[in-house]
């Protein structure tokens, strides 16, 4: 499709294919140029404003219009910042311990024989040893438990931080302008068909 002189508006860059000279091709159907109900040309465009003092067509001196068509976009930035902590820290806690340890004693047992030798007897009076009293003291032993209590390290932690990456969808609406072309041109090339 060609639009002609005064012709403008915010739709037409969506649409416009390529621009010679004084013409714009569009890339639009038909179907969809009637839908788009474009019925008022532009006041303010250089093809059809006059200049006052001297009454000449800008259209004629200058030969194009342009304008511009903006849109939005995302702009994404990262911001560190402390989400939390994580805390270490160490606790006194008691509880019964029960080790079983092998222990050793001596017992002492007495044993009664009666004397059979004659020579031992007749010499236990003669040596004055009979009668006497006497005490035979016999040491006994055992291992008692001594307990004490040993600080010994038996573990450490370390602490340490990585850092891991993770993808995270940033959702937002944005504008953008689009050009409306509103023809309402009558073509020679229509009125012979």
């Amino acid at each position: 499709m060609r639009a002609r002189r005064g012709v403008e508006s915010v739709e037409v860059a969506s649409h416009l294919s390529r621009e010679e000279e004084d013409a714009w091709y569009l890339e639009i159907d038909k179907d969809q140029l009637e839908s788009m109900n474009w019925s008022n040309a532009p006041t303010d465009s250089t093809w059809t404003n006059e200049s006052a003092d001297t009454g000449t067509d800008y259209a004629a001196q200058e030969g194009r219009t342009r304008l511009r068509r903006y849109e939005e976009d995302l702009d994404v930035n990262k911001v560190e910042r402390q989400v939390g902590d994580v805390s270490v820290s160490k606790r006194v806690v008691e509880e019964t311990k029960t080790i079983e340890v092998p222990v050793r004693r001596e017992e002492v047992h007495i044993e009664r024989h009666p004397v059979t030798d004659a020579a031992a007897s007749s010499d236990m009076g003669a040596s004055g040893k009979a009668f006497d009293e006497q005490t035979v003291r016999v040491p006994v032993m055992e291992e008692q438990v001594e307990v004490r209590k040993v600080v010994r390290p038996v573990e450490e932690i370390e602490i340490t931080k990585t850092q891991t990456q993770d993808t995270e969808r940033v959702e937002d609406t944005v504008r953008r302008e689009e050009f409306d072309v509103d023809d309402q041109t009558q073509r020679r090339d229509s009125e012979k068909d």
